[in-house]
């Protein structure tokens, strides 16, 4: 992927501010300009299953390629240990430790 435009940071804040909503639509446009059948529209929906494709459109989640880019980054052992890196926000280590997936 390309470098964002701006080079602003998210900041984990537990918000979604305008900064957070910019990096997701950059993030959802660069996925789609690699061949990605996505929509650029600076949403994230919970992906609550792993079905890849909702009914009504068939766009993959973002969900499941933001997951993906960072397992990637940081390597498939780390992130299936995610609970336990300091680049893990306490309340996703929260939710992370007491799921079964």
């Amino acid at each position: 992927m390309r470098a964002p435009p701006n080079g602003l940071t998210v900041v984990a804040d537990g918000k979604c501010g305008p900064i957070t909503q910019n990096a997701i639509w950059w993030f959802q446009s660069e996925t789609q300009r690699m061949g990605v059948n996505i929509y650029p529209d600076g949403v994230v929906d919970k992906a609550s299953d792993y079905k890849a494709a909702t009914s009504a459109t068939h766009m993959i989640y973002s969900m499941l390629w933001l997951n993906l880019a960072l397992m990637r980054a940081i390597g498939e052992t780390r992130f299936k240990n995610l609970e336990n890196e300091s680049i893990c926000p306490y309340p996703l280590k929260i939710r992370l430790a007491v799921s079964d997936i």
